[in-house]
Formats: structure tokens, C-alpha cells, sequence
């Protein structure tokens, strides 16, 4: 079954996605188009540079950002810091 079947049988089949993703009925992420901008800019940058990962999160200013890493372990290591830093506040 589509979303678009699953609300018109809640009566909702007037829904936009925009309204859908509003109502947190589907998991999505939205920022702004700066912050868009950005990430494209940063993609093509690293795009050239070929690094083996890129870890696309959320910091803590709520700005979506790319960091390149040359191993898995350096971004599992990454991110394990960084949930730490952010728990402890």
C-alpha cells in the first residue's frame, strides 16, 4: 500500500508530502536552502578530493554537514565523540 493509498483511506487524500512531512507521518529531514547550498558546494569539493567515506549529520547548531574520513574505524570514532560531547553537554 502507497502513502497516497494509506490517507485516502484515513480521508486524508488531500495531504500534500509537505503536509505529510509536516505531520511527521513519514521519517524525513529538512533544512534550509543555505544550508543546502552548502552541502552541494561541500559535495563537489570533496567529490574531487575522492575520500573512501563522508558522513553527511546534524551539528549541533542544527546545520547538516559533510566530514571526509580516510578509514571507517576514524568515522565510527568520530561519531562515537561526538554523541559523547553532545550528551555531556
Amino acid at each position: 500500500m502507497t502513502y497516497k493509498q494509506e490517507l485516502v483511506l484515513n480521508g486524508n487524500e488531500d495531504w500534500s508530502y509537505t503536509e505529510i512531512c509536516k505531520n511527521n507521518i513519514i521519517p524525513h529531514a529538512s533544512m534550509t536552502k543555505d544550508n543546502f547550498a552548502h552541502i552541494l558546494t561541500k559535495w563537489d569539493q570533496l567529490w574531487n578530493q575522492k575520500p573512501p567515506y563522508i558522513l553527511l549529520y546534524q551539528n549541533d547548531q542544527d546545520w547538516y554537514e559533510l566530514e571526509p574520513f580516510q578509514s571507517q574505524e576514524t568515522m565510527e570514532q568520530f561519531v562515537a565523540d561526538y554523541n559523547a560531547k553532545e550528551i555531556l553537554g
